[in-house]
């Protein structure tokens, strides 16, 4: 660092850098918005004040609140609500509305001297572009996977720095050229959701299920793009044409809007496994939600960094995924990866995978090891937070 650089740091290191965080609103904490709480919780508040930005009260605002974060209501106009929720708009409107409300969104906190703005989503980075041509630097973070080249290109022309947390993610940014001020960085599990106040026999009692019982898990609720359609093939599968005994498939994360909820052909098989299915809406206690599983599956057709499956093996519950974005990364052993591929074919894989763990102990307490072990190198701490300051920091310097 020269020496310039090191007296600008020194100067900045005594004034607080303000951060806006921008999030959207969502009727329970999803992954992206609980790695979001953890940097609220940990970002130094010596060195940084830190606002959060959403449209309403929701879980992730009254818990920001509670750590003490000031939070900044602006709602979103009836346009923008129409076009978010129009499949066709969305795609060839939205991001023209967006670019064109950017100024009179953020109209609530135009005179607030923000040094950087975090976006949690393209749909926020669009609303901050205005500020592109300002002094604040823009941040995009990527906990959602984009493909089309126009996205990517906007989202490398507006931002600043572009902070993906897999690998796939920037290989998509490289293939557009975008090399420079781009970090990928592994967003990490708070360790004390950990927590051991439940036995598994305990945890099987509390949630109904038998002590023998093989439960396997999914949190996607009955969306599409999580899979849930998969989830019922392998269910019916294993249960009614391989006659497999004593399984539970336990699925959580419902909601009301979940796009397979009135879908003919899935709620007809879903009538074939009676109770062996199981499905619920969100479960807060996530210790007595994992401990109640022998297995946590993830059947999603597109991913970020799934931070259910870092949980589950957090937990001690051995995987199995499919290998949509970054699903690999966090799972690394092949062995435990399907790849994405027709429906049927894909069903008996990971039907079969389902079979080798349930039917070779040996296999499958190396499971369990390999599952603790993975995730406490890589994704469980605080350290990526640090690594967050260091973008801010040198976001900042170079600015001044």
């Amino acid at each position: 660092m020269s020496d310039e650089c090191i007296a600008k740091k020194n100067t900045l290191e005594k004034k607080k850098t303000k951060v806006l965080f921008m999030a959207v609103s969502k009727n329970t904490m999803s992954g992206g918005q609980t790695m979001l709480l953890n940097i609220l919780k940990n970002i130094n508040k010596d060195k940084y004040e830190a606002t959060l930005l959403v449209q309403e009260e929701c879980p992730l605002s009254l818990n920001a609140m509670n750590e003490g974060i000031y939070v900044h209501y602006e709602p979103f106009t009836k346009g923008i609500k129409f076009a978010l929720n129009n499949r066709k708009l969305r795609k060839i409107v939205l991001p023209l509305l967006l670019i064109l409300s950017s100024n009179s969104y953020l109209k609530g906190i135009k005179h607030e001297n923000y040094d950087i703005i975090w976006c949690e989503n393209f749909t926020l980075l669009l609303l901050a572009s205005k500020y592109k041509f300002k002094k604040t630097r823009v941040v995009s973070n990527m906990w959602s996977t984009i493909n089309s080249k126009f996205a990517l290109k906007l989202i490398s022309f507006i931002a600043n720095y572009i902070i993906v947390e897999a690998d796939f993610q920037r290989k998509n940014f490289e293939s557009i050229g975008r090399v420079n001020n781009i970090s990928t960085v592994y967003s990490q599990i708070d360790s004390k959701i950990f927590t051991n106040n439940y036995s598994k026999k305990t945890a099987k009692e509390k949630m109904g299920f038998t002590e023998d019982s093989f439960t396997i898990g999914f949190l996607g609720g009955c969306r599409y793009s999580k899979g849930f359609d998969y989830v019922v093939e392998v269910a019916n599968e294993l249960i009614n044409k391989r006659k497999v005994q004593n399984i539970i498939f336990y699925v959580a994360g419902k909601t009301e809007t979940d796009d397979l909820l009135l879908d003919a052909k899935v709620n007809d098989d879903i009538n074939h496994l009676g109770d062996k299915l199981r499905i619920e809406d969100w479960i807060s206690d996530k210790e007595l939600f994992y401990k109640s599983l022998n297995l946590f599956i993830s059947a999603s057709r597109s991913e970020g960094l799934p931070g259910s499956l870092r949980e589950a093996m957090g937990f001690e519950i051995p995987v199995i995924a499919t290998d949509a974005g970054g699903s690999k990364e966090v799972v690394g052993d092949m062995e435990y990866i399907v790849h994405f591929s027709d429906k049927e074919k894909m069903t008996h894989q990971i039907a079969d995978k389902i079979e080798g763990l349930l039917n070779n102990e040996q296999k499958y307490l190396s499971a369990i090891k390999y599952s603790k072990e993975r995730v406490q190198e890589l994704f469980v701490g605080t350290k990526w937070i640090n690594t967050i300051e260091s973008i801010f920091d040198e976001l900042i310097i170079v600015n001044k």
